[in-house]
């Protein structure tokens, strides 16, 4: 079942966003207090989205977006902050994000994923989603 997330969710989805910082190899460390922050503003904003999957164990996914602008368009777009799945639940997730970005009037939406993650690149393409842009990141 997917659902909003709600205050007593959030330990478990901090411990989800720690799993998925450290699949990303993010070089920025990984902050607790600042990362509890943003997920309370994703959960209580009006234009964002915290999301869970909740299983029989528990919570066993997320997906956080926020609604946003380019620099060279007025068009909105769904930013995705974060998206973790176990058990099934990250295609359910993706969907629920795109739904949620349809009603909150964005034309797209954008997915990140790490440049290791061919089963996120694959469900992300056979959901019609095409590879626009890579980051590249250097410590200085």
């Amino acid at each position: 079942m997917i659902r909003p997330a709600r205050s007593p969710d959030l330990p478990a989805v901090l411990a989800m966003v720690r799993k998925l910082h450290v699949s990303t190899r993010q070089m920025a460390p990984f902050d607790d207090d600042i990362t509890m922050r943003t997920l309370l503003h994703l959960m209580t904003g009006s234009r964002s989205l915290l999301a869970v999957s909740e299983g029989r164990e528990g919570l066993n996914g997320f997906v956080a977006a926020t609604v946003a602008y380019g620099s060279v368009s007025t068009v909105p777009f769904a930013q995705e902050h974060g998206w973790w799945g176990e058990g099934g639940s990250g295609l359910r997730l993706l969907k629920h994000y795109e739904q949620w970005a349809k009603k909150q009037g964005c034309q797209f939406a954008r997915m990140c994923t790490p440049p290791h993650n061919a089963t996120a690149a694959t469900i992300l393409r056979k959901r019609g989603y095409v590879h626009a842009e890579s980051v590249w990141v250097k410590a200085v």
